[in-house]
């Protein structure tokens, strides 16, 4: 058999990565929505694919990654570890439209935004578009297809119910690049560069 051509291009974006232990809680959430909605209507993430996105580049050229990789470290520069906590859950873009259902990441979000504006700026030149929209950290936990009005009613009361919870703290060590292949099953992601976070 020939052998198959190589894309050109690699779908990239960089993360934190999310520890066992947080997705351990998190898979306990995604178990409890199931009660409450039809499985069939949401697209759920698979615990060990959550992570926390600090920058979504799209397409970039295999020949460009060694430059992508040093970018990124330059934009992890000066920023050390800091404490994060998962908690609260929530919609995008609202209540009554759900479309993504999502953890909201608090702590230290001062040096979190910090990073991500400066590997935003590092990557620049390797992003297809420029994010227009203010960074919110979140853990998308599940995607909504299509909903009824009842349906919606009762996800919104059993996240609401969900107000105070906590899913778990860490702390975030390292940034990754991750490649993202789409499938007919989902995404399916691998890690291609670990970055440490340092002063």
């Amino acid at each position: 058999m020939p052998n198959q051509e190589q894309p050109s291009t690699v779908r990239l974006f960089i993360a934190l990565p999310v520890p066992e232990t947080v997705k351990a809680e998190l898979k306990k959430l995604q178990k409890e929505l199931r009660k409450v909605v039809p499985t069939d209507q949401l697209r759920w993430v698979q615990p060990e694919q959550i992570h926390l996105t600090l920058k979504f580049l799209g397409n970039v050229p295999n020949e460009e990654m060694e430059d992508l990789v040093t970018a990124t470290r330059e934009g992890c520069r000066g920023v050390g570890p800091f404490r994060l906590r998962a908690e609260q859950t929530g919609f995008f873009p609202n209540e009554y439209r759900p479309r993504v259902i999502w953890v909201d990441v608090r702590g230290d979000t001062e040096p979190l935004t910090a990073l991500q504006q400066s590997i935003e700026c590092a990557t620049l030149g390797f992003a297809e578009s420029e994010e227009s929209r203010e960074y919110s950290p979140h853990l998308t936990v599940a995607r909504v297809k299509n909903l009824h009005v009842r349906e919606v009613q009762a996800l919104c009361e059993r996240v609401k119910s969900l107000k105070t919870r906590v899913f778990g703290e860490w702390t975030a060590v390292k940034a990754e690049l991750i490649r993202s292949e789409l499938g007919h099953h989902g995404s399916r992601y691998t890690c291609l560069a670990e970055v440490p976070l340092s002063k």
